[in-house]
């Protein structure tokens, strides 16, 4: 799921900031819930009054052609070099640590140790390409 939302994140930010000029800022957050098969996300906008809704609209195409623009292997690259340089960067810090600890005790969780943390660089390292993306 980091891997989609970097993914989806590039996406908003190469077309919306980037293409079109549209915002200052933009970004895509995930949440999921702990214990429900449910979450949500939330794609922030920043721009300029007379440019908001334009950069609205532009947010929400990004978004529908997920189901259309298939997830490019530069892309994936570029998401899982970025999601390991953050590994790497942030490995040191309590907070993130605790995050990778999340959901350990789930009994959907078939790993019950820390090894979770090491495997995390060759999980994201092995993905190659998704034919279909569950669920959009």
């Amino acid at each position: 799921m980091r891997l989609l939302a970097e993914i989806i994140n590039s996406r908003l930010f190469t077309t919306v900031r980037d293409s079109l000029g549209l915002t200052y800022d933009v970004s895509f957050e995930l949440n999921m819930f702990d214990r429900l098969k449910l979450g949500w996300y939330v794609i922030s906008v920043t721009s300029t009054p007379a440019k908001v809704h334009i950069a609205v609209d532009a947010c929400k195409n990004v978004q529908r052609g997920l189901h259309t623009n298939r997830i490019t292997p530069r892309e994936l690259d570029r998401a899982k070099r970025t999601l390991l340089m953050r590994h790497e960067a942030e490995i040191k810090s309590n907070a993130y640590l605790l995050g990778l600890l999340a959901h350990l005790q789930a009994t959907s969780v078939p790993r019950k140790d820390i090894t979770c943390m090491k495997d995390l660089t060759s999980l994201y390292e092995s993905c190659q390409h998704w034919r279909h993306i569950p669920g959009l």
